[in-house]
Order: C-alpha cells, then sequence, then structure tokens
C-alpha cells in the first residue's frame, strides 16, 4: 500500500515538470530531480505514520509496584506435601520465636551449597527458631527436585510461581535471608547467611 501510494506520487510530481529542452543545463535539471524528490518523501512519511495511533505503554502494563499485592493473596506451595499456603502464615510466628526467612531458586548453586548446612543447623536449633525457604523462578518441578537434591528435611521449602512472595519482602535476588522477630524483619543478609552470622543474630533477641 506505502509502495503503490509512492508511486502515484512519484508519477505525479514528474508529470507536473515542465518538459526541459534537450541541453537543459545540468544545474535545472538537478533542482527538478530534488523537487520531485521531497514530494515523494513528504508522501511516504505520512502514509507510513497514518493511523498509528499506538504508544509505547499500549499492549502491556507495569510491573506491580513491591508492596502493591497483599502477602495474605500470595500463595506457596509446600515442595514435599503439596499444599498451599499464604504468605502471611508461612512467615507467621506461631510458637513465638524468631523466624529465619530463606529466599531460594532451584537453579541457584549457592542455594544448594547453603540448604544441608541451614538443614544441619535447624536439627540442632528448632526449639530457638523457627525457619521457612521461599522459592520462586525454574518451575514446581525443579524445586521438588533441589528438595530431593538437597536433602532438606528440618524446615519446609515452598516455592511460588509469580514472585510476588519476594517483592512483598524487597529480596531481588537468591540467596537472602530475613530474620523476623514478633512480625518484624530485624536482620537482613543479601547473599545469605553464614551459621556464625545466624547465631550472633539470635543472640540479641
Amino acid at each position: 500500500m506505502m509502495m503503490e501510494r509512492c508511486r502515484s506520487v512519484l508519477s505525479r510530481a514528474m508529470a507536473s515538470l515542465p518538459p526541459a529542452p534537450l541541453r537543459t543545463p545540468r544545474a535545472a535539471l538537478a533542482a527538478a530531480l530534488v523537487a520531485a524528490l521531497s514530494l515523494l518523501g513528504a508522501a511516504c512519511a505520512s502514509d507510513d505514520t497514518a493511523g498509528d495511533t499506538s504508544t509505547a505503554d499500549e499492549g502491556g502494563s507495569d510491573p506491580a509496584p513491591a508492596g502493591s499485592v497483599e502477602a495474605g493473596d500470595i500463595l506457596l506451595t509446600d515442595v514435599v506435601t503439596g499444599s498451599e499456603s499464604s504468605l502471611d502464615a508461612v512467615l507467621a510466628n506461631e510458637a513465638d520465636k524468631p523466624k529465619l526467612a530463606w529466599f531460594w531458586a532451584p537453579f541457584c548453586p549457592t542455594c544448594r551449597g547453603e540448604a544441608p548446612e541451614l538443614d544441619a543447623f535447624m536439627a540442632e536449633n528448632a526449639d530457638r527458631v523457627d525457619m521457612v525457604g521461599i522459592g520462586t523462578r525454574d518451575d514446581y518441578g525443579l524445586a521438588q527436585k533441589f528438595q530431593d537434591d538437597t536433602g532438606v528435611v528440618n524446615f519446609p521449602l515452598y516455592w511460588e510461581e509469580t514472585g510476588n512472595s519476594w517483592v512483598d519482602n524487597a529480596v531481588a535476588a537468591q540467596p537472602y535471608m530475613i530474620l523476623f522477630v514478633d512480625g518484624e524483619d530485624v536482620e537482613r543478609w543479601p547473599g545469605g547467611a553464614s551459621v556464625r552470622q545466624i547465631e550472633d543474630a539470635l543472640a540479641k533477641y
């Protein structure tokens, strides 16, 4: 369509030029050619943009800002039992103890190294602190494989598809550890936390 219009405009523009004698100076011929090309360019440009009313934002939406999704509406799936729980319930301090939230991803090699150490820590400290693993990225099948490969049994591993559980807690990357006391996050460790760091933090609370 655009090419047909361009050809038509060019034909009209050339037809409108006065006939040139055989010995028309080069400058005059050049000026006539420039005029014809200018008409052609204007026509093609206007045709190219005609009817285009789309904007950069059309056809998509911005990601939800942090905290815009209620924690009670975010569902996590236990990778062992398949049962679902809300993020609020997972992070609740049911036993009036501090709670560690460990944010992990199935593909993460650092997480695979930390998981057995954290599991051993919880085997010896379940009376002092609760812990939960909150994973996202990849898929549920790989999350189950992560649990099988690492052998975590002393704290539950959850997974959720949307990543909103991380957004709600201002977590950008894994591994990441948060210590909650009375429902408030009191310590944060981007990149994960060692057992020594956890011990030192628990001693303060």
